[in-house]
């Protein structure tokens, strides 16, 4: 789990989950599937206030609030944010150290992730922002 916040993130439940949320899961699985667990951190939103250690070279300071499934914006959470959420909710490992993660899926994990890739292959252009699973995962 991510340890090194300044300021702490709001946790938030699945049900609230939209575009932000789904699309992070699915650069996720990517990464699960394709380079071991690693992140390629530059490809992620981070605010530096909330994880400082995560700021990259391409952070610029401006802060994107996270899209929620209802239309509103969380302000104060961003991709690390929405990984910790994932962990929280049981689908997501946070394995490695603290500068160096490294992810895998939970079987639970799976089994949202192959609902989510089923989704987006059946709704072209939709994206994931109205996205839910289909199981019970809290």
């Amino acid at each position: 789990m991510n340890t090194e916040t300044s300021v702490k993130s709001p946790l938030l439940p699945i049900e609230q989950w939209g575009r932000d949320h789904w699309s992070t899961y699915a650069y996720l699985a990517s990464r699960i599937l394709d380079y071991r667990g690693k992140l390629a951190e530059e490809q992620m939103r981070v605010d530096p206030s909330i994880h400082p250690l995560r700021a990259h070279r391409g952070t610029t300071g401006t802060v994107y609030p996270t899209r929620l499934k209802d239309g509103s914006q969380q302000i104060g959470h961003d991709d690390w944010s929405c990984i910790d959420d994932f962990e929280e909710a049981g689908l997501v490992n946070w394995g490695g150290s603290g500068l160096y993660p490294i992810f895998s899926f939970t079987e639970k994990g799976y089994q949202v992730w192959f609902q989510l890739y089923r989704w987006i292959a059946e709704h072209p252009g939709a994206w994931s922002a109205t996205f839910a699973p289909t199981m019970e995962v809290s």
